[in-house]
């Protein structure tokens, strides 16, 4: 697995637990011994945590889904086959082009 797609669904991982961690106050040993006012201010400082997370580690930005292809139906169309006439006059064989370095030019003595 590729490190970004792997890292990518790290961050889906976290998001979904971030997502749920404003359930913690249904969880007693979470908040045994809390009143409601100390809830509320462990929710608030939860929260600026989520947020400092979600912006530390970029857990808002996700890679790009794949693009969907539409599948355009193939049109098959007879490619018309082009009838070879014969040459009247000589027709010179084009050689192809050389790549490389051109052939150094002698110097006449």
């Amino acid at each position: 697995m590729k490190w970004d797609v792997k890292h990518d669904r790290a961050k889906k991982v976290l998001n979904h637990f971030l997502d749920n961690a404003g359930y913690w106050t249904e969880t007693e040993s979470l908040t045994e011994g809390l009143t409601e006012d100390e809830i509320q201010e462990v929710s608030t400082e939860v929260a600026t945590m989520i947020q400092s997370i979600t912006k530390r580690y970029k857990l808002d930005v996700m890679l790009p889904t794949e693009p969907v292809v539409k599948e355009e139906p193939v049109v098959e169309e007879k490619a018309e086959e082009p009838v070879a006439e014969e040459p009247t006059e000589e027709v010179k064989e084009e050689k192809p082009k050389r790549r490389g370095r051109k052939p150094k030019k002698e110097e006449a003595a």
